[in-house]
């Protein structure tokens, strides 16, 4: 246990050093490109699904690849690039957050036949993870977040996030596989790291506006 602890907080760390130093540090089509990158291998991801399960290529336009192309555009566009901090800081505290929970105090399984590791505990310690990050992202970039904001907003991710890591867990076992990839030690593949983010990504880029408006001041 401790060690598989260890190989996923290396993982997340150096997956967050080069998302985070891409965004920020570089310009803005840096970050797209290593979008770009992710979508093709989450799609050569997809095909060891499709060799398992052939039908899941007739699903392939819908998932995973109109919420890739939604993040893409997301990125490309100047007013909603900033809303990307948000959308990467919530997923990753609620599937940190909940996993942490969840093994430690899971008890409550709520999905056993598609993910035995999901419980109730872990939901919760994920909906306070976003609640955390929404806070503290507007800290840091000097937005005033309402407390009506900040609750609902940690509802939606989070019943998104635990969907589409359900959704994807589901897929896993029809295809009779255990991970989408072996790219990220700890994590499995990279659509393993990515379903709960591309369940909210299209919460994000379809409330877009709204969002600007509430988290950004725009």
């Amino acid at each position: 246990m401790v060690l598989e602890l260890q190989r996923r907080a290396l993982t997340a760390a150096v997956l967050t050093i080069l998302v985070v130093g891409t965004f920020f540090w570089l310009p803005w089509y840096f970050f797209s490109a290593l979008l770009l990158v992710m979508t093709g291998c989450i799609v050569y991801e997809w095909s060891t699904f499709a060799r398992h399960l052939p039908i899941l290529w007739m699903l392939f336009p819908l998932y995973p690849l109109f919420p890739l192309l939604l993040l893409l555009a997301l990125s490309a566009q100047p007013t909603y690039r900033p809303l990307f901090p948000y959308l990467l800081a919530l997923v990753a505290s609620h599937d940190t957050i909940a996993y942490l929970v969840g093994a430690r105090w899971g008890t409550t399984r709520f999905a056993p036949t598609i993910s035995p590791g999901k419980s109730f505990e872990g939901c919760l310690g994920g909906f306070a993870g976003t609640l955390i990050a929404t806070w503290l992202v507007a800290k840091v970039f000097g937005y005033h977040v309402t407390t009506h904001t900040l609750f609902w907003l940690s509802v939606a991710v989070s019943i998104l996030a635990v969907t589409g890591d359900l959704f994807e867990s589901w897929l896993k076992r029809r295809a009779g596989i255990k991970d989408s990839g072996t790219c990220l030690p700890g994590h499995g593949g990279l659509l393993d790291r990515c379903d709960a983010l591309l369940f909210v990504g299209v919460f994000f880029y379809f409330m877009r506006e709204v969002l600007s408006v509430l988290l950004l001041k725009v």
